[in-house]
């Protein structure tokens, strides 16, 4: 006697459910009646008993779908429609209105028998777990795709937004493309299609780090693009040191795209560079990168002068950045060079402007840094005047006045650097003196000491040994030394005077803090200058007035090494008047200024990128390393500076080939020679 099996409840939902979860063989739409061989089928659909729509399936159809299936008709039908090639061509699109279900805007379709039918007419109910929405997309012809669109024909966009409520359009494009590769499984990669924004994404991801992306894309977490497809999206264009359309075009096209500004500067600064030969094969020829290479007009004069033809290795990259009011940025050309002279400078200057004119961007100044060749530069502008005396601008016919300013972050080093020589120590070369009290780097040692050996809490808690004991390296970085001259200083050395017995000793260094705090604050302000009343251009004058008042007393004195150097002096100057006439020249436009946003820390930046990211941590890259990863630079970093309202938006520069009809190069081969 077999023992009686007792079920519950929980028992009865399982069977309830398994067999709610059985799939139906529908077979296959027809328009008529063409085979008597086959099982017709009448279907309606439930709540539209008007609707009328033929099926057929094979005589030994086994009714249930595997659950291993991936369609909703069985293997005999299927084998049938393949093998009838007259079905197959009779076979109705599904986007076809008589195959539209009335009640397609509900989320769920019922099929039922239609009363009234005829006898053979079967009796359907199935359970959908799609929306029926947006019944109108276009259907493929297969039977398996036909009937499956037909229970559950909805756009894929929507789907996704139904199954993912939240999901931006990045995600929802992701979703999808992963969709379509696992609907081409089995056939060849090449096959695969990629929307831009997927390329866009993963091109920056593979960048930034080639064994990240190759892991990812080798843990089949998802459908990625090959990193031979990146590679030619990336190098879709020709670079080169020089003017080059296609980074003009491109650059134009970032700008008009996401409407940035075409009015503002341009940046000028060398990187020292490896000296070496990279010899590139390409379509026949051979091309070397790494000699130098600063044009037609500079190799003709280095002939003239030098009186000799020999071709010399490049030292230094010469780059070029162009950066918009509103934080728009863009490094549009390098030269290779040994060191750009002053004429050099000024026709590689000239000749960048006039390319950018010709593409509709006006550059209102030009920021440089302390160099001497650079220095040469704005003096040959004004042909032996003062450059102060115009405010440091050059007018002209052809192209907007031009205003040369001394970039502030170098200026504040070179304040900086002053200070540190100043002392009675044997490697000191001037003893700073204002009104009788010297200004000497042993006032910072022994405030930062005593902040350290007194103070439970620091009063200024950014100082550490870096800023205080600096190295070559330690020097040439900026916030190291607005971090000695800002207001937190001013406020410890404050505090240190009223520690002291005679505390008038400092007065001379708090009186210099005071002034350059105040330049450190102005010029690291965000905030637009709208009117030229503003107190920020105010203060920037008193204290450059300082600064001529110190400098008029050394001169009465005649003690030069009371004084800091002429270099630091008429740099400041540059950088304060020439600030002001940009922003007189702006507001009488009805335009503002962000002081933040005026100086050379963009293309900084991308020397530092060349140094730290590009190639792995390579302080001095060759000119071939250099020429990948500016291109890297471009497609991974912010169109947008991070100082200015616009960078919000945060988009990166989309690879050339998205906006101009560009064909896609494959990766050449390059071998490189070391000298």
């Amino acid at each position: 006697m077999t023992t009686p099996v007792l079920w519950n409840m929980d028992d009865v939902y399982v069977v309830l459910y398994l067999i709610q979860k059985v799939s139906l063989c529908l077979g296959q739409v027809i328009d008529k009646i063409s085979d008597s061989n086959r099982i017709v089928e009448q279907w309606s659909f439930k709540g539209n008993e008007n609707s009328n729509m033929l099926c057929i399936r094979s005589p030994s159809c086994q009714r249930i779908v595997p659950v291993t299936a991936k369609n909703s008709v069985c293997k005999n039908c299927q084998q049938m429609l393949y093998d009838s090639k007259r079905l197959t061509s009779s076979t109705v699109p599904v986007s076809d209105e008589k195959a539209q279900p009335s009640s397609c805007s509900k989320p769920e379709t019922e099929i039922a028998s239609n009363v009234g039918k005829p006898a053979n007419a079967k009796v359907l109910d199935v359970d959908k777990p799609q929306n029926a929405e947006a019944c109108n997309v276009e259907k493929p012809t297969t039977a398996a795709s036909n009937i499956d669109h037909l229970l559950s024909s909805v756009n894929e966009t929507e789907l996704m937004q139904r199954l993912f409520p939240g999901a931006n359009s990045t995600l929802l494009t992701l979703l999808l493309s992963q969709k379509q590769c696992l609907e081409k499984t089995g056939k060849h990669t090449r096959t695969r299609r990629w929307d831009r924004t997927i390329i866009q994404s993963m091109l920056s991801l593979w960048i930034r780090s080639p064994v990240a992306y190759r892991q990812l894309r080798e843990s089949n977490l998802l459908f990625l693009p090959s990193e031979q497809l990146l590679q030619k999206y990336k190098n879709c264009y020709s670079s080169g040191p020089g003017i080059n359309n296609d980074t003009l075009q491109w650059m134009s096209n970032e700008a008009s795209k996401h409407n940035y500004g075409t009015s503002g500067g341009l940046l000028i600064d060398e990187m020292s560079i490896q000296e070496d030969i990279c010899m590139e094969f390409k379509d026949g020829s051979i091309k070397m990168t790494g000699l130098l290479d600063m044009g037609d007009v500079s190799d003709s004069m280095r002939n003239l002068t030098q009186n000799t033809t020999n071709v010399r290795l490049a030292t230094h990259i010469l780059q070029l950045v162009f950066l918009g009011y509103d934080g728009f940025r863009f490094p549009f050309v390098y030269y290779c060079s040994d060191g750009a002279t002053c004429p050099e400078l000024f026709f590689k200057m000239w000749e960048s402007i006039y390319a950018l004119k010709r593409w509709g961007f006006d550059v209102d100044y030009v920021s440089l840094d302390g160099a001497s060749a650079n220095r040469s530069l704005i003096k040959a502008h004004f042909k032996g005047k003062d450059p102060a005396s115009v405010n440091f601008t050059v007018p002209s016919t052809s192209a907007n006045a031009l205003t040369f300013i001394m970039d502030f972050s170098h200026v504040i080093k070179r304040v900086r650097n002053n200070i540190l020589n100043s002392g009675t120590h044997p490697h000191c070369t001037r003893i700073c003196t204002v009104r009788s009290k010297q200004i000497v780097w042993d006032h910072w040692i022994k405030c930062y000491h005593w902040d350290r050996a007194t103070n439970p809490m620091r009063v200024n808690q950014h100082l550490t040994d870096e800023h205080i004991f600096l190295t070559q390296e330690l020097k040439m970085r900026n916030h190291l030394a607005e971090q000695v001259l800002n207001d937190d200083m001013l406020h410890l050395f404050e505090e240190y005077q009223k520690s002291l017995p005679d505390g008038s000793i400092l007065n001379a260094s708090i009186e210099l803090l005071r002034h350059t705090s105040v330049l450190i604050k102005n010029f690291r302000d965000p905030r637009p200058i709208i009117d030229f009343s503003d107190d920020r251009l105010r203060e920037n004058r008193s204290a450059l007035k300082w600064f001529e008042e110190w400098e008029n007393e050394g001169k009465d004195n005649k003690e030069p090494k009371s004084l800091m150097s002429q270099e630091t002096r008429d740099d400041l100057r540059s950088t304060i008047i020439g600030f002001e006439e940009v922003c007189k020249r702006r507001i009488s436009v009805g335009s503002s200024v962000c002081a933040a946003g005026i100086n050379s820390d963009a293309v900084e930046n991308i020397f530092c990128q060349q140094r730290s990211q590009r190639h792995g941590s390579n302080s001095n890259p060759t000119a071939a390393q250099y020429r990948h990863g500016l291109t890297a630079t471009i497609l991974t970093q912010s169109s947008v500076s991070k100082k200015s309202n616009a960078y919000a938006r945060k988009r990166s520069a989309e690879p050339l080939v998205f906006s101009s009809p560009k064909p896609l190069h494959a990766q050449k081969k390059v071998t490189t020679l070391r000298i």
